[in-house]
């Protein structure tokens, strides 16, 4: 059982594990083991999942998760209803991302990964929310290919399964005539 601790107690007991570094403070009520005292290591995407909820992880970091570009991705990536904002913790950086409430609320999945559990977006999701947000037009696969550095192969790869009638969907969903283009870009030149 555990020890019923007043407030202060707990305060305490939180300032103590801090100053001895057991415990890291990752914002204001969050906080983590220190390397030492962990079982398992720590998912940045999962701590991005518990600093701000809802969110899920998106754009750069789902787009290198699933290898469908090659840079490494400097801190977490994810989209969340509320307002955009960037926190700084001592695991990295994490980009909470704005996306209205219809297109948040559509294709992520939870993904168990070791003793780790987090919500990502489907590949698909992931590159049209970057498309949504980053409001650059695309005239050709190439286009994109050469700007994000895409790998279109392990896109083909990924989109296996979604038929054209679903891709189409996202259309009205997104409601971009940018997101719509490339959408039309992917059914006529890669499936």
């Amino acid at each position: 059982m555990f020890p019923t601790w007043s407030p202060a107690a707990r305060h305490n007991r939180i300032k103590r594990a801090l100053s001895n570094r057991e415990i890291i403070r990752l914002t204001r009520g969050l906080y983590c083991f220190s390397e030492n005292y962990q079982r398992h290591g720590l998912n940045l995407f999962e701590i991005g999942n518990r600093i701000e909820f809802p969110s899920y992880v998106s754009l750069e970091s789902a787009l290198r998760h699933y290898k469908l570009i090659p840079e490494a991705v400097i801190g977490s990536t994810l989209v969340t209803p509320n307002r955009s904002k960037e926190i700084e913790t001592p695991l990295g950086v994490f980009s909470f991302k704005h996306l209205p409430l219809r297109i948040f609320q559509r294709d992520f999945l939870r993904k168990k990964e070791g003793a780790s559990s987090f919500l990502i977006a489907t590949p698909m999701k992931a590159l049209l929310d970057l498309i949504y947000l980053q409001q650059k037009n695309y005239k050709s696969l190439g286009d994109l290919e050469e700007d994000l550095r895409l790998n279109l192969e392990q896109l083909k790869i990924e989109l296996r399964d979604i038929s054209n009638k679903n891709l189409v969907a996202y259309k009205s969903l997104y409601s971009r005539p940018r997101v719509s283009s490339v959408i039309d870009l992917i059914i006529w030149e890669l499936l």
